[in-house]
């Protein structure tokens, strides 16, 4: 089940729009807070088996047509990127086939009130396998019903500030909506509340935490999934650059059972950061399905950013199956020019 697919002609037409505040310091020179670039481009491609078929493969031209919008903020407030385009393709052999395609890609950051409350919102439109045993497709313009478009998006309030000279809190309310268009996938809403207590001793380098979340998960065709969970423990800086901490506490979840069931967790964790550069964590938990764990490395050069990440757990949300997440092209070189700025 192989095609061989030959792009004839790529056109692209850009035109950009922005708008710009002026900084009120002694450089006159405007500052981009916002930034609005729309985009069209056309593709042509010339393929010898659209429906990616070991049986009476067919020949097709397929034409692309697809306008989009990017649009950046920088402003005090508001911190954030949306990127949204439509493709609208047209088989020349298969016009039953003809589809519309959507694509969305968004995050950011609003601070609502100066230094304590803010507002996290995510979205994301794309295609993804329905099956990992079904025809996979390198190309969104092959005829393939194992793909369908799916929609997931989320905001996260939250607060965090200081109690005095005791500790530093945080707490965040999350609801994220995912929905699909296949009938075999389940429409997920969840909600995730988490509060987070943590501060120093009168001994020195020893630190303390104190973790509270709960969370709900409702499918459209299953049973809901809940879960609440609490733990404590101390922590404590080695050095400036190695820091080691463990916690104790109790989960409630109905991963297995009808009805939630209790099971006390535990766990440690190791955090080393020798350079600005290098950065490696580790942790190791037990929890009500087994052990759980999660190491993570990150070094970056001049030119080059290294991520490695291993992790168990449990995941109670839909995803793409088979398929490793290594960020955005935006996270690598945030990344990668971090070192540099």
């Amino acid at each position: 089940m192989t095609a061989k697919s030959v792009p004839l002609a790529i056109g692209l037409v850009m035109a950009s729009a922005a708008v710009f505040a002026q900084d009120a310091g002694t450089d006159s020179s405007p500052i981009r807070t916002m930034s609005i670039v729309p985009r069209v481009s056309v593709a042509e491609t010339l393929t010898s088996n659209v429906g990616l078929t070991g049986v009476n493969p067919q020949s097709d031209l397929i034409t692309e047509v697809s306008p989009g919008i990017r649009v950046n903020s920088q402003g005090a407030r508001l911190k954030g990127y949306l990127d949204y385009s439509v493709d609208k393709i047209v088989y020349a052999q298969s016009s039953a086939s003809n589809q519309y395609q959507r694509a969305l890609n968004t995050a950011g950051t609003l601070e609502a009130i100066d230094n304590w409350a803010y507002i996290d919102f995510s979205g994301s439109i794309y295609r993804q396998a329905i099956s990992p045993f079904g025809t996979p497709s390198i190309s969104n313009t092959a005829i393939n019903t194992n793909q369908t478009e799916v929609s997931s998006y989320q905001i996260s309030p939250y607060v965090r500030g200081r109690l005095g000279d005791v500790a530093n809190y945080e707490a965040r309310y999350s609801r994220a909506i995912t929905s699909s268009d296949a009938g075999p996938y389940s429409d997920v809403n969840s909600t995730n509340g988490t509060a987070k207590l943590s501060g120093d001793t009168a001994i020195s380098h020893l630190g303390w935490s104190a973790d509270a979340s709960q969370q709900n998960i409702d499918y459209s065709n299953s049973l809901p999934a809940e879960a609440d969970r609490f733990t404590v423990g101390p922590s404590y800086a080695i050095t400036p650059q190695l820091r080691v901490s463990a916690n104790v506490g109790r989960e409630l979840n109905n991963y297995t059972t009808p009805d939630k069931q209790s099971y006390p967790t535990s766990g440690f964790a190791v955090n080393w950061t020798p350079s600005p550069m290098t950065t490696l964590s580790a942790s190791r938990e037990r929890r009500s399905f087994g052990e759980s764990h999660n190491v993570s490395f990150e070094h970056r050069t001049g030119r080059t950013v290294w991520k490695f990440s291993d992790s168990k757990d449990i995941r109670q949300s839909q995803g793409q199956t088979g398929v490793v997440n290594l960020g955005s092209i935006y996270g690598l070189l945030y990344s990668q020019f971090a070192s540099v700025e």
